[in-house]
C-alpha cells in the first residue's frame, strides 16, 4: 500500500509533484527503481518501509531531491549504503532499519546538517573515526546492532548529545567508560 501527506496513491501525487512536501511509501507493489523521484521538487520527507524480504530496487533519482531534509529506508536490504546518500547535502534526518550492512562508509562526514541519525537493527561492527567530523550531529542511535563490541571516545563527533547503544554487544562496563569520558552525552 501506498501513502502520501496529500494523495491516495503515488500515481496521484505524480499528477502534481511540486505540490508534494512528504511521501511515505508503506509496503509498496511497484518497483521503486523506475520512479523518478527528481520530480517532487519540493519533498521535504521521504519515508520507504518495505515487508522483510521484499526485494525492491530503489531509484537513483532520490539523491537528485534537493530540499530533502528527512530521508528514512525500514527493510530496505541495501548491501551497501548508495553513493547518492552523501550529495544530500540539506538531509538533517536519515534513518536506515533493518538491512545486512557490516560496515558504515565514511561519506557520512559530508552530510553537514545531519542532526539525527539512526543506523538500527543492521550488522555494524564499528563506527568510521570521520564521524568525529559531523559537527552538526546530535543524536546517534545504533541499537540492535548485536555485533557492535566498542565505540572509541575520538570516533564520536564533538556536539553529540544523545548515543543509543541499546540491544548491542557493548557491555555496560563500556558503557560506563563512555559516560566517565563524555559527561554530558546521554547513553541508552
Amino acid at each position: 500500500m501506498i501513502f502520501t501527506k496529500k494523495y491516495g496513491d503515488l500515481k496521484q501525487a505524480i499528477l502534481k509533484p511540486t505540490s508534494v512536501k512528504r511521501i511515505d511509501l508503506v509496503y509498496p507493489d511497484e518497483d521503486l527503481s523506475t520512479i523518478d523521484f527528481s520530480q517532487f521538487k519540493n519533498l521535504r520527507e521521504l519515508s520507504i518501509q518495505l515487508k522483510v524480504d521484499q526485494d525492491l530496487g530503489i531509484s537513483n533519482s532520490i539523491g537528485r531531491l534537493e530540499k530533502l531534509e528527512k530521508l528514512s529506508f525500514l527493510n530496505v536490504n541495501f548491501k551497501r549504503f548508495p553513493e547518492w546518500l552523501f550529495d544530500m547535502k540539506r538531509l538533517k534526518y536519515v534513518m536506515v532499519r533493518g538491512c545486512d550492512m557490516t560496515e558504515i562508509p565514511k561519506g557520512f562526514s559530508s552530510l553537514m546538517f545531519l542532526k539525527k541519525l539512526r543506523l538500527e537493527n543492521m550488522h555494524i561492527k564499528s563506527i568510521p573515526r570521520d564521524f568525529s567530523k559531523m559537527k552538526n550531529l546530535e543524536q546517534l542511535s545504533l541499537s540492535a546492532n548485536f555485533k557492535l563490541k566498542t565505540i572509541e571516545t575520538k570516533e564520536l563527533p564533538p556536539n553529540l548529545k544523545e548515543l543509543n547503544l541499546a540491544a548491542t554487544a557493548i557491555s555496560e562496563y563500556e558503557k560506563d567508560r563512555l559516560r566517565q569520558q563524555n559527561k554530558s552525552l546521554k547513553i541508552y
